[in-house]
């Protein structure tokens, strides 16, 4: 009955983008938790996959922002926004209605992940979210709410992007997206697949000058002038796993970015800890703290104990929603 159910709503959802245009469902919930609800979000938790998916096992299929805003029950109310693929980009706008809206959150919750600072991520046509920025725009500009649009995704080009690896051979987009997806005239062992996915995925050096990069510097000035308080996190990678499949040389070169972040971050102001610093650290005075959970968990806490990408278990959403709860107490007095 459930998947007759999916069938008939995902069909009827799709009649309706082809006649109307797609519809971006999420603006309705950003609207409804800023400006029309009778109660004040003070939390905003902003997403991407991440804190959205459960595993198949799971028991427990609640997001990172719901199990934070269980934890936080009768302390905080906290709204959570977020989608597959998203990154700093489309967080600043979704931060920037706050500008116009009736409720104003007193702390911004926001992953970072290394990954989306990759070619895999960043250069990606269908994860650019222009036109979802469009219709923010529009809205925060003062031309009223519109939640329709028409996207046409031109990928000519985005396989023959070149790049530069440590510890791969390969020279484009396309080499890796064709392992990743499996390409059959690729012919390339399991272990030498997966090797190549987690230098793909992490291994890009990130530079300074790195758009994504530079949106943070955006989105502390905005929540500054917004008066609230930043939360940032490095999102959690399998690095037991990664550092198994690649060898040791993976945790040198993904270190490298993730102090490329932390530069960024004490250049701005911020306050960047490790996970084993959330207890001992006070936070009452600290408007913009980054905390470093890149390597803060096995293999366990993920969909599976050799994944590759950054997807959480129960286990693992459970763990970030515990410590934000940790941090945001404490910056929220």
């Amino acid at each position: 009955m459930g998947n007759i159910k999916y069938f008939i709503n995902k069909n009827i959802n799709d009649f309706g983008d082809r006649l109307f245009g797609r519809k971006y469902r999420l603006i309705d919930k950003i609207v409804n938790g800023l400006d029309k609800s009778d109660i004040c979000p003070d939390i905003l938790y902003l997403g991407d996959s991440t804190v959205l998916r459960a595993a198949h096992e799971d028991t427990d299929r609640r997001t990172t922002g719901e199990m934070l805003a269980g934890d936080m029950s009768g302390k905080a109310n906290v709204l959570e926004i977020s989608h597959g693929s998203y990154h700093m980009e489309i967080y600043y706008h979704i931060m920037k209605m706050s500008e116009v809206t009736r409720h104003h959150p007193k702390l911004f919750i926001v992953p970072i992940n290394i990954r989306s600072f990759s070619p895999q991520w960043h250069r990606q046509p269908s994860w650019q979210f222009k036109e979802e920025i469009d219709l923010l725009k529009h809205y925060y500009s003062g031309h009223g709410l519109k939640r329709y649009y028409r996207r046409r995704i031109n990928m000519n080009g985005y396989e023959s992007i070149p790049v530069k690896y440590p510890l791969s051979n390969f020279k484009t987009v396309g080499e890796f997206e064709a392992i990743r997806l499996k390409n059959d005239s690729i012919e390339i062992s399991e272990s030498e697949r997966r090797k190549e996915l987690f230098i793909y995925f992490y291994l890009f050096q990130i530079p300074a000058t790195h758009p994504r990069l530079l949106k943070i510097k955006d989105v502390i000035d905005l929540v500054g002038n917004l008066g609230g308080k930043l939360l940032f996190y490095i999102t959690p990678i399998n690095i037991q796993a990664a550092n198994r499949t690649v060898g040791s040389e993976f945790n040198n070169y993904f270190l490298r970015n993730v102090e490329t972040v932390k530069n960024l971050l004490i250049n701005e102001k911020g306050i960047f800890l490790s996970d084993k610093d959330i207890n001992d650290h006070d936070f009452t005075n600290d408007s913009v703290v980054c905390i470093d959970h890149s390597r803060s968990l096995s293999g366990e806490y993920f969909f599976h104990t050799e994944s590759i990408d950054e997807h959480l278990n129960q286990k693992g959403r459970g763990f970030l929603s515990k410590n934000n709860m940790e941090a945001a107490l404490k910056m929220l007095r």
